[in-house]
């Protein structure tokens, strides 16, 4: 199997850079597991050079050689659903890279439906943030505290 170029790894990195920014519906297609590999190979949520991006994918082949077969799977899964909704659409190749958010709209991206008593169906997905917000994980620990607490006076 040919190896990934630079330069393809960075038009890779572009295409999930904008997906992350403007659609990130098209990452909850994949496990949580699969989307925090994405994060940790491409760092889509940092705004990074060719040159970068490189350098931080030649550090990581060192300490976790077989991420980059994993990554792989899992763009080629993003992209393939990508193309395959815009294909639905009638839009034409030249044109995908606009048209990623009328594409990711139509996706269901789990098997857990929900419908509601009007018929309506909602789907639930998760989607996995890069780093961890410690002030949203901070206040969860303090009401869990105080519900603990609450729990315990209560005795």
């Amino acid at each position: 199997m040919p190896r990934v170029t630079p330069t393809k790894h960075y038009y890779r990195y572009q295409f999930l850079r904008v997906a992350w920014l403007e659609f990130p519906k098209l990452y909850a297609l994949l496990p949580l597991d699969a989307q925090r590999q994405v994060h940790e190979f491409y760092r889509p949520s940092e705004e990074l050079t060719k040159n970068e991006l490189v350098t931080h994918i030649k550090a990581l082949n060192n300490t976790k050689p077989t991420l980059v077969h994993q990554v792989g799977k899992h763009v080629r899964i993003m992209k393939e659903v990508f193309r395959r909704i815009s294909k639905e659409l009638g839009v034409p190749p030249p044109e995908w890279h606009g048209a990623m958010g009328s594409a990711v709209q139509h996706v269901n991206s789990s098997p857990a439906n929900m419908e509601t008593k009007d018929g309506r169906q909602y789907t639930i997905s998760a989607l996995a943030r890069p780093e961890v917000n410690i002030q949203l994980l901070a206040r969860a620990l303090i009401e869990l505290a105080r519900r603990q607490s609450e729990d315990y006076d209560s005795r």
